[in-house]
């Protein structure tokens, strides 16, 4: 399995990951047969998906798998960044990202998540979208693999409501409402105004795909320890945690645009 001849130590890394989980399994799970859609086939087909230019769509940008006894056993992740760019205010760039949740003996359904990458974020963010996901004991891998790409060509009109993210502001007291949650879900203790109001006042702008980028990279570990917190938290390992806090953050955002946005007049 290769990822073009775009190959590097990181992405040969990756891949050999993937080789790791482990398809022998029986097809029988809590007394139902079920098909096996093999990761390793469906990423295989991503990656050699090719933009009009005959230049990669996707590049493999991380894998999660179930550690200890189920190493290569149960649910794992793979994330997905398409080389396209749709930029938003001030030519932001906003690349989409697709995250493959599945596994090799039933526990989980085939399920696909869009989310949303931009220069500056150590994770992506979920985008709203219909929820793609598919049983095992419904269709063959063959079946499954051709919705899979069906599913990345729509992904354009997806797109639209994250580049209008670059175009709202939000007002202050809510920027400073999102971090102070953002905070307290990440580290699971309460943070007064006191030590959100610094990281608000050092944030470039206050529009709502700034705010999403914070907490993209709060969330996933990427920030500098301060005051009140202490050491940062722990980096996320757990395939049901990413999910969960992918979800959280576009949960954070959109209830902040509802809220306490309003659009950017040029």
């Amino acid at each position: 399995m290769s990822t073009s001849p775009r190959d590097n130590t990181v992405a040969k890394s990756l891949i050999e990951k993937i080789d790791q989980i482990n398809y022998e399994n029986p097809t029988v799970h809590r007394g139902f047969r079920y098909e096996n859609f093999n990761t390793k086939n469906i990423v295989t087909e991503l990656l050699l998906m090719t933009r009009k230019t005959g230049k990669p769509l996707f590049e493999l940008r991380d894998v999660k798998t179930r550690k200890s006894k189920y190493e290569g056993k149960g649910a794992h992740l793979i994330k997905l960044k398409m080389n396209r760019a749709y930029y938003g205010k001030d030519r932001i760039a906003v690349y989409p990202e697709l995250i493959i949740l599945n596994s090799n003996d039933g526990t989980s359904k085939l399920k696909l998540f869009l989310c949303a990458l931009s220069e500056g974020m150590n994770e992506s963010v979920l985008i709203p979208t219909t929820p793609f996901s598919i049983g095992h004991q419904t269709i063959d891998e063959k079946t499954a693999i051709e919705l899979v790409k069906k599913y990345v060509e729509a992904i354009p009109k997806f797109m639209k409501g994250q580049q209008e993210l670059t175009e709202i502001e939000l007002d202050e007291d809510m920027v400073e409402d999102v971090i102070t949650s953002g905070l307290q879900i990440r580290f699971g203790k309460q943070f007064d105004l006191k030590d959100v109001q610094p990281i608000v006042q050092q944030m470039k702008s206050h529009t709502a795909w700034e705010v999403t980028k914070y907490l993209g990279n709060l969330f996933f570990g990427n920030i500098p320890k301060f005051g009140a917190m202490g050491q940062p938290a722990k980096s996320i390992t757990s395939v049901w945690k990413d999910i969960e806090l992918t979800k959280t953050i576009q949960d954070l955002v959109s209830y902040a645009v509802s809220n306490g946005g309003h659009r950017i007049v040029a």
